[in-house]
């Protein structure tokens, strides 16, 4: 979670906004940002960030989207402890 955003203000945003930027998708799913890039590099199952007018700094995520691929890369449950 980055350092300007709570975990309230993570939970506000969720509730309200249809488009995220990348600081708010990485704080929401507690990953770095070094790692979304890395997922989005995936050729399979890309992390889903978008980039307007050909800038490849500061994308976007769509709310849909963003479900849609926390979904098909996610396990449904409790983690299980050894």
């Amino acid at each position: 979670m980055t350092k300007s955003t709570s975990r309230s203000q993570v939970r506000l945003i969720a509730s309200t906004n249809a488009i995220f930027g990348a600081d708010e998708a990485c704080a929401m799913l507690r990953i770095s940002r070094d790692a979304m890039y890395r997922l989005a590099k995936d050729p399979d199952d890309p992390f889903p960030i978008r980039y307007i007018g050909g800038k490849t700094r500061d994308g976007i995520v769509l709310h849909d989207e963003l479900v849609a691929w926390v979904e098909r890369n996610s396990i449904l449950g409790s983690p299980r402890r050894s």
